[in-house]
């Protein structure tokens, strides 16, 4: 099982989620330290992980940095602040994402509004209001990814990255298959700066997502990869 957590300043987290993620079958885990300047890297290196270093701030960065070092074939990509998956729930995700030749599927963790509110305020609005199927986790950041799937597509680097990744999932298959779970947990937020900031990357994300809205791709990752020479798709060493 491959494995890839974007974490930005996650260091008082990422140690406990791989303690847990290590007692998964073969598991392969790679941790992207997003900018941090705390210990992030420091604390998941000394908890077994591949740490790689990833110098432009975003979610989608990150994450398109952490499948360049991965093979092809499904990843289960995972916030790094998260607590609370039980045993088995990987592979029963990854099943569900085969079984539905999905190329994102993702974990529902059942969360009430007030833990998630671009979710529930403005990702599923927007989602209904364009035609799109309402899902619970429109933005959810425990899903399978098949690799070369996102690494094919123009896709925001910063927060609207999950929320564009749906939009093109649906488009290529129609659903992103979603697992109820109980019991995980994210870490508390404050209602403040930071989900007023990623409430409008969301939508923007999704407006230009449907081409309701122009994009000169100034913020996408893979444009990002291909004007630093990298190849996308290339298994880096």
């Amino acid at each position: 099982m491959q494995v890839v957590i974007p974490a930005h300043n996650e260091a008082n987290f990422v140690g406990a989620l791989l303690e847990f993620l290590r007692e998964e079958p073969e598991a392969q885990i790679i941790v992207v330290d997003n900018a941090s300047s705390d210990e992030t890297g420091s604390v998941a290196r000394a908890a077994g992980a591949r740490v790689i270093r990833e110098e432009t701030r975003g979610k989608g960065n990150a994450v398109l940095a952490g499948l360049m070092r991965c093979r092809p074939g499904p990843v289960f990509v995972c916030d790094a602040d998260v607590s609370g998956i039980a045993p088995g729930t990987i592979g029963t995700l990854h099943r569900l994402a085969r079984d539905r030749r999905a190329p994102v599927a993702r974990l529902s963790i059942g969360r009430p509004p007030e833990r998630s509110p671009v979710s529930a305020l403005t990702a599923g609005p927007l989602l209904a209001a364009v035609g799109l199927p309402v899902l619970r986790e429109p933005l959810g950041g425990l899903a399978m990814v098949d690799r070369d799937f996102v690494l094919d597509r123009h896709l925001p680097g910063g927060w609207g990255f999950d929320v564009a990744l749906t939009v093109a999932a649906l488009a290529a298959r129609g659903e992103v298959p979603e697992l109820p779970v109980a019991g995980v947990r994210h870490r508390r937020r404050e209602l403040g700066d930071f989900y007023v900031e990623m409430a409008e990357e969301v939508v923007v994300a999704l407006l230009r997502a449907r081409g309701l809205i122009d994009w000169a791709h100034e913020d996408c990752a893979l444009c990002g990869r291909l004007e630093s020479g990298a190849t996308p798709r290339r298994i880096a060493s």
